[in-house]
């Protein structure tokens, strides 16, 4: 009886009859159906007591009840047996339903033998019942308490395993909320502007927080439970007044846009757990200080620090091998960056860093993406080789502050064709443009225009010396 539980066909079962006969009384030990029965099968199982009904269509014999229809935004109720003739009537001691009904369809068959394993409440459910939801309530509808203004405080009972999308959303004077420990998951916007909430306690049992989880204005503080692995897109986007955050050492990614535009953010530790961090991860968080990136790390993805205004240094781990496009971007308080392997810089990588003084790229470097570079106000010096072999580089804008371009800066840099190198600029090293025909091109934009200190270009093509 035990290894016929994991059968579901009626096939099964007779096979197995057939091929040793002391199963011979084994359909007979069932007191209820472990399959899905028609008029057909059910003599199968002579000594049923009790009816499991699956599906809406399963055949209940006889034993109508009212349950609910929605077909697209129209719902409606009726009897389940209405559409559909009755052969065979049975009468049983209990009937356990497993789809999914609502709470009215619980409430109209209250007189009858039949339990709900799956009951949901519903948006509609909440304009009849109120805002307390019901113990025998299995799950919430998506958009549930959606826009219910007068909602202050809600406790979620523990049959509840997941709070659906959108949830409480815009749920404006929602200030206290009692989470079940049985709780496993939160849809997407599920907190979305509930602007009163200022923390929440996410149980141990919670694998998954959604896109949009919360945005709250008030929100100042959250503890990650280490049952969650990964921060789903958007998560706490937009949380302006979260100040910290806690984050165990299960969480292995962060999604895109995370903490995008969390303005009070001071710190982050992000544990060496975390392997992977989404494109936009913590843009615009303009109060972040510091932070510190896990060796796991080795792409930190576009716009990663754009803007995090407050930013004045980050070690890069060793493990890193590409800073994304506009990766530190505006992030005008960055004045040291420690580069240790990496191979690619995408495009404004560092634009408007203007703070920061020295960069060191490594030797390691094979692309500096991608056509077009400006160096940013307080560069003082362009060092011997900066730009050498940059065969893409088209266009360079070098800042006022720039006084000295050292040997070899831009040879190899084949495709260059704008140049802007302004008066401030006193020595230009030797070979610093590797070609005739490249220097032909700085000359011809009068690229050197009112620069009255230099003395001294020297140009090598080939086997000449210009």
């Amino acid at each position: 009886m035990i290894v016929s539980m994991y059968f579901n066909t009626i096939k099964n079962f007779i096979n197995l009859k057939i091929v040793c006969k002391k199963f011979n009384d084994n359909m007979k030990k069932f007191h209820f159906n472990p399959i899905p029965l028609t008029n057909k099968t059910f003599k199968h199982f002579p000594n049923i007591e009790t009816l499991h009904l699956w599906k809406k269509h399963n055949e209940n014999f006889g034993n109508g009840f009212i349950i609910n229809i929605v077909e697209g935004d129209h719902e409606y109720y009726e009897e389940i047996n209405k559409r559909k003739k009755v052969i065979r009537k049975k009468v049983f001691y209990e009937i356990i339903v497993w789809f999914e009904v609502d709470y009215v369809t619980v409430f109209k068959n209250s007189g009858l033998n039949i339990k709900f394993k799956n009951v949901i409440y519903t948006k509609n459910n909440t304009k009849v019942y109120g805002f307390k939801i019901p113990q025998c309530i299995g799950s919430l509808q998506d958009n549930c308490f959606s826009e219910c203004k007068i909602i202050s405080s809600i406790v979620i009972p523990p049959n509840i395993r997941s709070i659906s999308s959108g949830c409480f959303y815009g749920c404006c004077n929602l200030g206290n909320i009692e989470i079940s420990t049985n709780i496993t998951s939160f849809g997407n916007y599920c907190f979305f502007g509930c602007e009163k909430l200022s923390n929440i306690v996410i149980p141990s049992s919670v694998t998954r927080i959604g896109e949009y989880y919360w945005l709250s204005f008030n929100l100042s503080s959250v503890t990650i439970p280490s049952s969650i692995t990964s921060f789903s897109n958007k998560c706490f986007s937009k949380c302006s007044n979260l100040i910290s955050i806690e984050i165990s050492t299960s969480v292995i990614k962060f999604g895109y846009k995370c903490f995008n535009k969390c303005g009070s953010l001071s710190s982050v530790v992000i544990p060496s757990s975390v392997t992977f961090i989404g494109e936009c991860c913590f843009s615009g968080c303009s109060s972040l200080k510091s932070v510190s990136v896990p060796y796991n790390i080795t792409l930190i993805s576009n716009k990663c620090f754009h803007k995090c205004r407050s930013l004045s240094s980050i070690v890069i781990p060793s493990n890193v091998i590409k800073i994304g496009d506009h990766c530190f971007c505006n992030c005008v308080g960055l004045s040291s960056v420690e580069l240790p392997l990496i191979k690619t810089f995408g495009s404004y990588c560092f634009y408007k860093c203007i703070s920061l003084s020295s960069v060191t790229i490594p030797s390691s470097v094979t692309l500096i993406d991608k056509k077009i570079v400006i160096i940013p106000q307080g560069v003082i010096t362009l060092e011997n080789c900066c730009f050498d072999g940059c065969s893409s580089l088209s266009n360079i804008v070098i800042s006022t502050s720039v006084t000295s371009i050292g040997d070899k800066c831009f040879r190899g840099c084949n495709k260059l064709v704008s140049v802007t190198i302004p008066s401030s600029v006193m020595y230009v090293g030797d070979n610093c443009f590797s070609t005739l025909l490249l220097f032909k091109r700085v000359i011809k934009m009068k690229l050197l225009f009112l620069c009255d200190t230099i003395t001294k270009m020297v140009f090598f093509n080939n086997k000449q010396n210009y």
